[in-house]
């Protein structure tokens, strides 16, 4: 198991799983889907026009249309935010904002620019271009983050704790890879010595070492439901990992017999693979 990769998939979570071949443009609200009843929105003249019903509602303002004048009011906390169609500017709080493009009426819905939206609210907006899925999230409950394909990716701030305690307690298992395919290369050698005995010893004292710090700071820490089953099965590997290291340190020191060993490191070692495959279908599960 490449130990690098279990913080490196958690940071690969997707806000939500979308069809390949959606093409509509879809809202979503702090990782909720927007329903829009009337009208969808669209893409013209290279810009994402939003419904304000829909989004604004959720977002807890109140609506008003001045029919006669066509004026939008949205008003949320002591503030209005003042929309005239067919104009380039708009006020929030009576402070003159510019439009790229006008709003408009479509099929009887009035739309507004998606940036606009962020900047009228003071809430954060994201655009997935190849999912077409415009995002609006409450920066402070929302926590955002880059990984390496320079996507942005969505987290509550109670996922973004437990990910930030899950990658300092993975941290701790730098460099066990190379010990652990270390002592492969010698349980597969034609000829053990007590020198490569003793190495793998010591190897694996020090992955008993690391596998317990690691569970420890995994111990007792609020676990969000999203990462609940990841979470399980890396504390039931975490487990695996040492009763199959004492295993191993107790056949050294004489507190394990060569038959009880022989007896239980197979079954141990078939437990890690299992363990492994466990997380690794869990990871797909968070990921759909």
């Amino acid at each position: 198991m490449k130990l690098k990769r279990m913080a490196a998939v958690f940071m690969a979570t997707l806000m939500t799983a979308v069809p390949a071949f959606a093409q509509d443009v879809r809202v979503a609200i702090n990782q909720n889907i927007v329903d829009f009843p009337n009208q969808d929105p669209v893409i013209q003249e290279g810009r994402t026009l939003i419904p304000l019903r829909g989004v604004f509602d959720n977002l807890g303002y109140s609506i008003d249309w001045d029919g006669e004048n066509k004026v939008v009011t949205l008003s949320k906390d002591g503030k209005d935010i003042v929309v005239k169609i067919g104009e380039a500017t708009y006020t929030v709080g009576g402070e003159e904002r510019t439009l790229d493009v006008p709003a408009q009426i479509i099929n009887g819905s009035t739309m507004l620019p998606f940036r606009a939206i962020g900047e009228a609210t003071g809430l954060e907006v994201l655009w997935d271009a190849e999912s077409k899925i415009a995002t609006i999230v409450s920066v402070k409950d929302i926590a955002t983050t880059i990984d390496d394909t320079k996507q942005v990716l969505l987290y509550t701030q109670e996922e973004q704790d437990y990910l930030n305690k899950f990658n300092d307690a993975v941290k701790v298992f730098e460099g066990i890879e190379a010990q652990y395919q270390e002592v492969m290369q010698m349980a597969n050698g034609s000829e053990v010595t007590p020198e490569l005995f003793e190495r793998c010893v010591q190897i694996m004292a020090d992955i008993n070492t690391k596998t317990k710090q690691m569970k420890n700071m995994l111990t007792g820490i609020n676990v969000p439901s999203r990462f609940s089953n990841v979470h399980n099965t890396t504390m039931k590997l975490a487990d695996d990992l040492i009763e199959m290291s004492d295993l191993v340190v107790g056949l050294s020191d004489g507190s394990v017999t060569p038959d009880e060993y022989m007896n239980k490191y197979q079954s141990l070692v078939t437990g890690v693979l299992s363990d492994v495959r466990a997380y690794e279908e869990a990871i797909k599960d968070i990921q759909q």
